[in-house]
């Protein structure tokens, strides 16, 4: 029997093997073409730009409320600052208008008062020196309040002797070791009413009758 010799078609098919140097020969696959710019594919574009847009503007908004609360409280601390101040101010106007009110009443008091009291002062002593006088019995004569009152001395000494003295707010004079007021001691002396006649008239009556009126402590 004679061999068969196998036919090229019987043998079975190789799968060849890629060398490397044939994966070293490949390439890369090639990149994706570029879009084509067709109306669809811009009408997304535009879509995801608003998009975007819109999310950019909903953030700032929500970073302006609290900028803008930041804004409105500096603006009423100033407001605020400024009203404080217009109040001092206010408040320091009327302080010197009330201190130069006072100042102009303590002048005008002065301005007016002192010729008063000189006046008073003199008119006293010039009216007092006219109107008290001695008698040739020794007796002095007073004239307080167009009332004449003749005394000596000794007379009016003993009509104090009963008489207790009265609190002292400015002038004494003492008699027979008692400290009287200086209107009290002329009242009582020479039987006359008090509103008839002044501290300065009274010192002068008891110094003509040779007592010594005396002033307290500042």
């Amino acid at each position: 029997m004679v061999a068969r010799t196998p036919r090229k078609e019987d043998q079975p098919i190789r799968r060849a093997s890629r060398s490397l140097d044939s994966v070293q020969r490949v390439g890369p696959p090639e990149e994706a073409s570029a879009p084509r710019l067709t109306p669809e594919w811009l009408a997304s574009m535009l879509i995801d730009v608003t998009a975007h847009l819109m999310n950019a503007i909903d953030k700032a908004s929500r970073l302006g409320e609290p900028l803008e609360r930041i804004a409105l409280a500096a603006e009423a601390g100033a407001e605020a600052r400024e009203s404080e101040e217009a109040r001092r101010e206010i408040t320091r106007y009327r302080r010197r208008r009330r201190s130069l009110k006072a100042a102009a009443a303590i002048v005008i008091a002065i301005a007016v008062l002192i010729p008063i009291a000189i006046f008073t002062h003199a008119f006293d002593r010039i009216y007092l020196h006219r109107s008290a006088y001695a008698t040739a019995s020794g007796s002095h004569v007073f004239t307080l309040g167009g009332v004449r009152h003749e005394i000596t001395r000794d007379q009016f000494s003993d009509r104090l002797k009963t008489v207790d003295p009265e609190a002292i707010r400015k002038y004494w004079v003492a008699i027979d070791g008692k400290r009287f007021p200086v209107k009290q001691a002329v009242a009582a002396g020479l039987d006359a009413q008090r509103a008839a006649f002044s501290s300065s008239q009274a010192i002068s009556v008891l110094r003509k009758l040779g007592f010594d009126p005396q002033a307290t402590g500042p």
